[in-house]
């Protein structure tokens, strides 16, 4: 596609040529497409509705600090979602770089399906020929306890001893009560309200 050698740079994109484009990634090519028929559908229905006034005079040419601030909150807490999934990324794969599993122990719970879907794609953008990736799970999925399994049972559940019969346990705390408190205990069914 492109003629330059390796070394050799455009002046005005630098080592980018049309190789770098990812052009085998189906994935990629529709989510392009979305974006450009949003974008396109968009620019439409601001030309239906007669709104290029508006928005240029409202919103791209505006001095109104209120206005301004959604502007830079609404694109700073995208590209904040994205950095944090792609530092999170950066921190778990050095720290859990074994040959054989490594990340694969690991379990990320994460707010939204959305959040593991954001996370899953830090992975491929981080990882160099393949990975495996660490389990994922939503926190507020409804599956949360199929989809993590025996993960959040308590360690040595086994070795805990049935529950005590509610009437012996009112019995004891009464035993615990007359001990403690000796003559001024009340006496009889009183000694429990």
């Amino acid at each position: 596609m492109s003629t330059l050698l390796p070394t050799q740079e455009s002046l005005l994109f630098g080592r980018l040529t049309l190789d770098a484009l990812p052009l085998h990634e189906p994935i990629l090519l529709a989510t392009f497409a979305m974006v450009a028929l949003g974008g396109v559908a968009t620019l439409a229905l601001i030309t239906r509705y007669r709104m290029w006034g508006p928005f240029w005079r409202d919103w791209v040419t505006s001095i109104d600090h209120k206005k301004i601030g959604i502007m830079y909150i609404a694109l700073g807490v995208i590209m904040l979602l994205r950095g944090f999934a792609d530092a999170l990324v950066a921190g778990l794969i050095p720290r859990y770089s074994e040959a054989d599993v490594g990340l694969a122990r690991l379990t990320l719970l994460l707010p939204s399906t959305r959040a593991i879907r954001t996370v899953q794609e830090a992975f491929v953008r981080a990882s160099d020929g393949g990975l495996l990736m660490p389990r994922m799970a939503a926190v507020g999925d409804l599956d949360l306890d199929e989809t993590l399994g025996a993960l959040l049972d308590p360690l040595g559940a086994a070795d805990i001893p049935p529950a005590v019969e509610p009437t012996q346990r009112w019995l004891r705390l009464a035993a615990i009560l007359a001990e403690e408190m000796g003559d001024r205990a009340p006496q009889g069914a009183a000694l429990m309200r």
